[in-house]
């Protein structure tokens, strides 16, 4: 079982209004979407959850003709919860989850809009995730961000690591890298990767960057 991390722009030139306003509302984000209800045809109900302006941007969002509804209530930690009702008709998600329904992968929640761009995980077969990142292609650009086997739920945060990521980790973590006080160094980690340290250092670095990103953001 394969798991791709996966990143795609929001233009906001093209992109119905509905996911512009996901991605690149100022003073809201980032936008969650907690789960998808795609099982009735008169379009989907979607569970999101946001920090910021919620009154102008729950507004905002029951304006666009891809809307039908839009329910909210206050959450946690300051964040706001929202249920939309979207018309079938005027939105690309219908369509879109058609096409992953049938393409034999499935899309981890949460999704996450974010500056500009949508973040998602998709798992499935190494054929399947082939065959519907070519397809996509056609629509959107998407840029992948990683990629490697899915070991369930047990693996957050480190299923958003490259594999070579996971080994640096693995590999500093067991050489005391992270202990206090230090007991490994980039060159000890190099060491055992047989790669140069400043590569060590880039693949720690970045494996950091994700596991802290992926901890904050599902501080739900």
């Amino acid at each position: 079982m394969q798991r791709v991390q996966a990143t795609v722009d929001i233009d906001p030139g093209s992109a119905p209004k509905l996911y512009e306003l996901l991605a690149h509302t100022d003073g809201v984000g980032p936008v969650r979407v907690l789960a998808v209800n795609s099982a009735h045809s008169d379009g989907e109900t979607v569970l999101i959850a946001f920090e910021g302006d919620s009154e102008r941007f729950v507004a905002a969002v029951g304006e666009t003709a891809e809307v039908e509804s839009i329910f909210s209530a206050d959450g946690d930690a300051g964040r706001t919860l929202a249920l939309l009702t979207t018309n079938p008709e005027k939105t690309q998600l219908s369509e879109m989850l058609h096409s992953i329904g049938s393409s034999g992968i499935v899309l981890r929640m949460p999704i996450i809009y974010r500056n500009g761009k949508m973040h998602t995980t998709a798992v499935g077969t190494a054929k399947a995730l082939q065959q519907t990142h070519d397809g996509a292609q056609e629509d959107f650009p998407i840029h992948i961000e990683s990629v490697g086997r899915f070991r369930g739920h047990s693996d957050e945060p480190l299923a958003r690591l490259s594999d070579r990521q996971r080994e640096a980790l693995k590999v500093a973590h067991e050489l005391g890298y992270y202990d206090q006080p230090r007991g490994g160094t980039h060159e000890d980690v190099a060491t055992q990767l047989d790669c140069a340290p400043v590569t060590a250092s880039e693949h720690l670095q970045k494996a950091e960057s994700k596991v802290i990103d992926a901890v904050l953001e599902g501080d739900m």
